[in-house]
């Protein structure tokens, strides 16, 4: 969800909802960032589709789909983990990493 608020200045400032994710390790903070951002921009790329009508808002779904959905979400999650861990390569990871493997990730969800 995208809140737009006015400053005094006239500009205005929007915010975004992301969704948490936990540090799995003492050393992974960048990696948990990176897939809050993955996450972001998958989310925003769903909300395009709806607004440009490329894609329709699915129906209510009963709790049992949405448990199964649930799962495949943690798979998913642990996959881009996965795949964030291998363009690291390292416990010792420092922003500029970061950046090239954001520099990556931006290319893969892009194709």
């Amino acid at each position: 969800d995208n809140d737009n608020n006015n400053n005094n200045n006239g500009t205005v400032a929007t915010t975004t909802s992301l969704q948490p994710m936990a540090q799995r390790e003492n050393w992974d903070c960048g990696i948990a960032c990176l897939q809050m951002v993955w996450q972001w921009l998958e989310q925003r790329d769903d909300e395009e589709s709806l607004d440009n009508g490329k894609t329709k808002r699915p129906p209510s779904l009963p709790q049992r789909q949405k448990q199964h959905f649930a799962h495949e979400q943690q798979q998913q999650q642990q996959q881009q983990r996965e795949w964030l861990l291998q363009q690291v390569a390292t416990q010792s990871i420092w922003t500029v990493d970061l950046v090239d493997v954001l520099d990556r990730m931006i290319v893969l969800l892009s194709s």
